[in-house]
């Protein structure tokens, strides 16, 4: 089962290399529900943001600290899902687990 979640990851991988990123988000949202793995729940964020599907990431990065409070590249993406820094700075301070203490930039 490991090593087919990994190929399915590497696969997600070329579809996001060859700029296939719709193909990438369908595969990375079928193993996301199909296993729960945060790693995998993380990487669909990830495509989710460089769609600028905001909302949808967040959801997923949400899903995540509520398994793992403490999941720092959870919480480090989750400031990219808010459209200025202090919506950012407010909704880290009452994720569970507190913030990461991770200066935030000004866009």
């Amino acid at each position: 089962a490991d090593q087919r979640l990994q190929i399915q990851m590497q696969t997600a991988n070329v579809n996001l290399a060859m700029g296939q990123t719709g193909a990438a988000r369908t595969l990375l949202k079928e193993l996301a529900d199909r296993t729960g793995n945060p790693a995998v729940r993380v990487r669909l964020a990830q495509v989710m943001l460089q769609e600028r599907d905001r909302a949808s990431a967040r959801t997923e990065l949400e899903r995540i600290l509520q398994a793992d409070p403490e999941n720092a590249q959870a919480k480090l993406l989750m400031l990219n899902t808010y459209e200025s820094p202090e919506a950012a700075r407010e909704a880290v301070a009452k994720l569970p687990g507190g913030p990461c203490n991770v200066p935030i930039a000004e866009k």
